[in-house]
């Protein structure tokens, strides 16, 4: 027993409860979305960082076994430390100083790492500086 006005009540309030389901799954897919690209973000900022490193490292190597630094700036192989996706440069100068009669050399040591384009949302670039006396 059907009364006459309530005739297609259930189909649009379905209708009705589709639509809110609807909205609600394409939030969370936003949602999700939204945090695996910030989580491979903050990955590729991390890479970055240790790859900056890295090439803070190797001027300290280059340093301990020659007394100089390299020819500034320098590449660094990015396939050798398993960064293809980087671009890694090293530089380096040395300024003398005397301290109490005593000569100090000063090394100012910079690695840099860089990935995707610089206008690119997932672009990451990450730079360290080191001071050395001897």
């Amino acid at each position: 027993m059907r009364r006459h006005g309530q005739q297609g009540s259930v189909l649009a309030l379905l209708l009705v409860v589709l639509a809110v389901i609807a909205t609600v799954a394409t939030a969370i897919v936003h949602t999700a979305a939204t945090a695996r690209s910030g989580s491979l973000l903050a990955l590729q900022s991390a890479r970055a960082f240790y790859a900056a490193d890295a090439a803070v490292q190797w001027l300290h190597l280059h340093i301990a076994r020659s007394g100089d630094c390299p020819p500034s700036p320098s590449a660094l192989d990015p396939v050798v430390l398993g960064l293809r996706d980087f671009e890694i440069t090293a530089d380096c100068r040395v300024d003398t100083h005397v301290d109490g009669g005593r000569s100090v050399r000063i090394y100012y040591l910079g690695g840099t790492a860089t990935s995707g384009a610089a206008v690119t949302a997932d672009a990451v670039s990450r730079r360290i500086d080191v001071v050395l006396a001897q």
